[in-house]
């Protein structure tokens, strides 16, 4: 059992690196697109300013400190899901209108949640959008703000209030404004752009800049969570700190300017479809430890062999499903790596109650 606990300590820690640069390169270039079309930098450029500023200040910071700009820059995503979405709203004309013009422009089932497919694939879609939620448990970055709850449950309780009021209030917002933009937009050449295009052509030029801050927020206290934690991640499960606070420290640092360099070269020369990217690293992560996680917080411990081939199948199938092209967007590149992976673990979960564990 001790062999398994490293061995599943180390391939944890490798999954992480790896997948984490993958999120972080997402965000950079996220960065780095609206750096691009606010001020007309190249896109080279303009992802090593984001980038930069995302490095600079969580070098500077830490665990405490990103906690506590996460608090700020998430009321700023909030602020800007409310405003945005509602001017856009105001922009079409109103209700009647959106729903006129979306009736005019959608495209084939477009309001239709299982798209106009045949049921058994309609199901897939249906699952693999179901899926980014129970991914949300694998996410190392989510999982560390929860380990940091010192207070109680009555503490728990109301950051679950929070997150899912916050939640209520940004992805909803985003999607009107993102319905909205395909009305007032017409032929933006990249998608992935609306809100900039919203916000710098729809308002002031301060208050434009006020909710572009709510995009750097979203990027910022996403890429630096993950720094962080794919930092401690080698210093602490890879036993590479040293010894001392002042070289644990040090190496820290250097592994946050490491995953920086290789998720800006990723971010350069990697996939440009932010959205894609982050769905990729998302279900892989999610896949990866969010099925064990969740089985050993509700049911108990699961047995180092099934999880660590939990880890290993989930991780691997979201790989093989990204690269057949044949089950992009069917849904089940997200579900059927997580199903999986819960599979292993609930068996290995029984295996461990067969030995009276």
């Amino acid at each position: 059992d001790r062999a398994y606990h490293k061995l599943i300590s180390r391939t944890a820690s490798i999954i992480l690196l790896i997948f984490m640069g993958s999120y972080v390169a997402s965000q950079f270039h996220g960065a780095g697109k609206t750096f691009s079309e606010t001020f007309g930098l190249s896109s080279t450029h303009s992802i090593l300013l984001g980038s930069g500023v995302v490095v600079l200040y969580t070098l500077i910071g830490g665990f405490w400190a990103v906690s506590l700009t996460d608090t700020i820059q998430g009321l700023v995503m909030a602020l800007a899901s409310l405003i945005l979405p509602l001017t856009v709203l105001y922009e079409v004309g109103g209700i009647t209108e959106f729903f006129s013009g979306m009736a005019q422009v959608q495209q084939s089932g477009y309001w239709s949640l299982t798209r106009e497919l045949p049921l058994v694939l309609a199901l897939g879609v249906i699952s693999g959008y179901l899926g980014i939620g129970l991914g949300y448990p694998g996410q190392p970055h989510v999982v560390n703000r929860f380990m940091a709850l010192s207070q109680g449950a009555k503490v728990l309780r109301r950051s679950q209030i929070i997150a899912v009021a916050w939640a209520l209030i940004v992805f909803p917002g985003m999607l009107v404004l993102g319905w909205c933009g395909r009305l007032l937009f017409v032929g933006l050449p990249d998608p992935e752009v609306v809100f900039v295009t919203a916000t710098t052509q729809l308002f002031p030029p301060v208050v434009a800049a006020v909710l572009l801050a709510a995009v750097l927020s979203a990027i910022m206290s996403t890429a630096d969570s993950q720094l962080l934690v794919a930092a401690s991640s080698v210093t602490h499960d890879l036993k590479l700190g040293g010894r001392g606070s002042a070289s644990l420290l040090a190496r820290s640092r250097l592994v946050v300017l490491a995953l920086s360099a290789g998720a800006i070269v990723l971010a350069l020369y990697g996939n440009q479809e932010i959205f894609s990217a982050v769905l990729f690293a998302f279900t892989s992560l999610g896949a990866a430890f969010g099925p064990v996680l969740l089985i050993t917080a509700l049911s108990g411990p699961v047995a180092p062999g099934a999880t660590l081939a939990s880890m290993l199948i989930g991780c691997a199938l979201s790989v093989l499903f990204y690269l057949i092209p044949a089950t992009q967007g069917t849904g089940v590149e997200r579900a059927l790596p997580i199903l999986v992976s819960f599979v292993i673990a609930i068996w290995g979960r029984r295996r461990m109650n067969r030995m009276g564990t």
